[in-house]
């Protein structure tokens, strides 16, 4: 879950309020996880996996359209009925399969005989279980009502809600921007709550979602990293090209203190036939050209403990930014030195197999010397010597 969280952290931190959705997040998640039965048998419907799907489709669609129609719009008008429609699909979308997940654990319900509500009904039901009102923040029913039924006027750059087109009494009238935050507070909200649920269900070994898997949302591959790059530190202004193996991607923006970070969220997404990354930043100071092989970022995500460091070593080595290698020669090999003489320390045979594979990964790295002195340490513990302070361990540092 923790890609999960990264992703959703980015958004709030660029468009949202951060504080609040992790508060939504974590208060939620207590909802889920408090009672364990209740939250086994929701993960359990087998209607949830697929209404998750379908949530998180027309929430995606709904905010795609959404941008398309404010930015064709050309008057006040035009915009905010782009964004009360949005408040109405957040709404009747995920917000009553989120909602209904919610009061399916803490009320003890049906989340199938839920389902068949309209959003309004289980939004008043949650609204009467004290435990799950702060958890409501942004779902507003008189938006979904004033949409469903057409029954608003626009006034400027102002939302009038009206009864049957009549004004209604004492009701001021919304501005735009602040109609375009409470809608943003729901969006908020909504992402809090899902994933509240993804990881709780997470928890008990249930998978609702695959993270690195978009095709639910009918995303194009080129969708899904200029995304995954437009969360990077608030980069902008993202594209995405293949050529042939090689994907070429750009954005604006500041690189992180860790380069490397940027090409480790992207690979798990990158489809099988991209064998090299090409990534460009536009900084304040001028293009940065991040380039590299992909295999050894694959390698290193499906492996564990041991090889899993080697492979994290190949990453540093192999990987250059603006021509030059993102860890220096010597740093590399410092890298492999410690890794080396821990697992010499082991004594022989049992250390021979692992020095071998670190030796192996200099050959990738065009290190004959690093090659050179792990096959020392391999003939001086074959040897059946552990006085590892001799010439063979001082040589690789």
């Amino acid at each position: 879950m923790g890609l999960l969280l990264r992703m959703m952290s980015l958004q709030a931190e660029v468009v949202l309020d951060e504080q609040r959705f992790r508060r939504i997040a974590h208060d939620a998640y207590g909802v889920f996880v408090g009672r364990s039965d209740r939250l086994l048998r929701l993960a359990q419907d087998p209607t949830l996996i697929d209404d998750i799907h379908d949530a998180s489709r027309r929430g995606y669609d709904a905010i795609v359209t959404a941008q398309a129609v404010l930015a064709a719009a050309r008057d006040d008008r035009r915009a905010i009925r782009a964004v009360l429609a949005l408040a109405h699909e957040l709404l009747e979308g995920p917000g009553k399969r989120y909602v209904a997940a919610l009061l399916a654990v803490a009320c003890q319900r049906s989340y199938q005989a839920l389902r068949r509500q309209d959003a309004d009904a289980l939004l008043q039901q949650a609204s009467q279980q004290p435990s799950l009102v702060p958890l409501l923040d942004g779902l507003d029913i008189a938006l979904r009502h004033a949409k469903a039924h057409e029954d608003y006027l626009i006034e400027g750059d102002e939302l009038i809600l009206t009864d049957h087109g009549v004004r209604r009494p004492n009701t001021p009238a919304i501005p735009g921007l602040v109609l375009l935050d409470r809608v943003l507070t729901a969006l908020e909200t909504l992402q809090a709550l899902f994933f509240a649920l993804t990881a709780a269900a997470a928890g008990i070994d249930i998978t609702l979602i695959d993270m690195t898997d978009y095709s639910h949302l009918d995303m194009t591959d080129e969708d899904v990293l200029a995304m995954l790059l437009a969360m990077q530190s608030s980069w902008t202004d993202a594209t995405v090209e293949f050529h042939g193996d090689t994907l070429r991607a750009a954005a604006t923006g500041e690189l992180p203190a860790q380069p490397l970070r940027p090409v480790a969220v992207l690979v798990p997404h990158l489809p099988e036939r991209v064998s090299q990354l090409e990534l460009t930043v536009r900084t304040n100071t001028g293009g940065r050209l991040l380039a590299g092989p992909i295999e050894p970022w694959r390698r290193y995500n499906a492996s564990v403990d041991w090889d899993k460091q080697v492979h994290f070593i190949e990453c540093c080595g192999r990987w250059h930014l603006d021509g030059k290698a993102t860890f220096e020669q010597d740093l590399v090999r410092r890298l492999a030195a410690t890794l080396a003489l821990e697992r010499a320390a082991v004594g022989y045979p049992a250390s021979v197999k692992p020095l071998r594979q670190l030796r192996d990964l200099a050959q990738p790295l065009q290190d004959e010397e690093l090659a050179s002195s792990l096959s020392q340490l391999i003939a001086h513990v074959r040897n059946g010597s552990m006085d590892l302070a001799d010439n063979p361990g001082a040589s690789m540092s």
